[in-house]
């Protein structure tokens, strides 16, 4: 080697020493909780605020030192992503639980990128860890105020359907559950309101609910479903708004007294009949009606 190679040589080490000390330098100073990886895995280098966090010395989270932070639950499936996104020269993100200094655990985000070098290679991989720790709680608040709706709710002795804007029902109340006999897995299926309503009220009732839908009106309308026995009811909806102005209808069906319906059968009203939670109908009407009679076997829900 000539004293010019050696010298061009001895330039790139130190300009290749002076690039990674800055690449330590902005990991330190970036405000987040930042981490370089070797190729397989192991720890290179953890930044400053890391440290900090953890209470982890550099010596002490060297190589695979780091695994020490992470909660026992969330190791291997940290350790399992990890090995896939390597494999996959994808990047990736995991949530898990990171131990603070004190002992405390606080969960973040971790989110990781590849470096490649010329040929395409990877040489490092550079991962931040972002705190999530008060979204963690909002969304379990969250949580806990919809089971706590989900029981008030059922306590309401009149059937409550929720659907998404464009009329997709998302939940019901137990009592739409004990008066039709379905499941909630029934309630959210595409085929809900066939299996509830009269075929003969189906497409009027979508024109209505669609027509409400797009004005971000209420409705009411008369209709015929299946229950314990089969009657017609009055059903209404009431569209509520969400922060971005998108409409959540909430629509409840409540079910006629029973006096109303004894009403109706003596002055001759004739009652619709849809698929009910038992095949015991009402008796046929008595007096002529456009409608059809109470006997619908073929419509009994299977």
């Amino acid at each position: 080697m000539t004293e010019e190679e050696r010298a061009a040589l001895l330039r790139e080490i130190a300009e290749t020493k002076a690039s990674a000390a800055q690449v330590r330098t902005i990991l330190d100073t970036i405000p987040t909780l930042a981490s370089c990886n070797l190729p397989d895995g192991s720890n290179e280098f953890l930044n400053k605020r890391w440290h900090d966090y953890t209470g982890l010395s550099p010596q002490e989270a060297r190589g695979r030192g780091w695994r020490a932070a992470i909660h026992p639950d969330d190791l291997q499936k940290v350790l399992d992503t990890f090995r896939a996104l390597r494999a996959s020269g994808e990047p990736g993100e995991i949530e898990h639980r990171l131990r603070r200094n004190d002992g405390a655990y606080r969960w973040f985000l971790f989110r990781v990128e590849p470096l490649r070098d010329e040929l395409g290679s990877i040489v490092r991989w550079y991962g931040t860890n972002t705190d999530i720790e008060n979204l963690k709680r909002t969304e379990e608040k969250l949580r806990q105020d919809e089971r706590e709706i989900r029981r008030i709710t059922d306590a309401i002795p009149h059937t409550i359907v929720i659907q998404r804007p464009d009329g997709t029902p998302i939940y019901a109340n137990q009592a739409v559950l004990d008066y039709s006999g379905f499941t909630m897995e029934d309630v959210v299926a595409s085929d809900f309101r066939a299996r509830l309503f009269h075929p003969e009220d189906l497409e009027r009732l979508r024109e209505e609910r669609q027509a409400a839908l797009s004005r971000g009106l209420p409705l009411k309308s008369n209709n015929a479903h299946g229950g314990r026995m089969a009657s017609t009811v009055g059903s209404s909806s009431v569209t509520t708004r969400s922060a971005t102005n998108r409409g959540v209808s909430c629509a409840g069906m409540p079910r006629e007294p029973t006096s109303t319906i004894a009403s109706e059968r003596k002055t001759g009203c004739a009652t619709k009949t849809l698929r009910c939670a038992k095949t015991s109908y009402g008796p046929p009407c008595s007096k002529k009606s456009s409608a059809p009679p109470h006997h619908f076997g073929e419509y009994s829900r299977k």
